[in-house]
């Protein structure tokens, strides 16, 4: 059954800034978005989504810290500092294919969603 709370939040999220607002900045949502995708039967959504969510580490938990802001960081641009030494050591040539993977799957999400959600 759809939570719609859950959905409309997710929705309104994306109607306003993309998925890349919800993964960073609505990160409280981001646990009920297969879930909520399930529920509607949006399958190309959620494939996509769950691409996107594949550019994090396999144990990242998506909550408001600032360890999992600084893997955001990571990802969202080469350009942002980050503080864990285990991703400062990562090879420039490696963190720039992170972040060139993670904005292509996020224009992905955002296309595949604009046939669900445009307004």
């Amino acid at each position: 059954m759809v939570d719609e709370n859950i959905l409309e939040q997710i929705k309104g999220c994306w109607q306003s800034e993309g998925w890349g607002f919800i993964i960073c900045e609505q990160v409280e949502l981001v646990p009920y978005v297969s879930k909520a995708l399930i529920d509607i039967g949006a399958e190309d959504m959620l494939a996509a989504f769950e691409k996107v969510i594949a550019c994090f580490p396999e144990d990242t938990i998506f909550e408001n810290t600032a360890k999992y802001f600084d893997l955001y960081n990571f990802v969202q641009s080469y350009s942002y500092k980050v503080q864990d030494e285990k991703l400062k050591a990562v090879p420039s040539e490696q963190r720039r294919a992170a972040v060139k993977q993670f904005r292509s799957r996020i224009e992905e999400l955002d296309e595949i969603t604009e046939k669900y959600w445009n307004i």
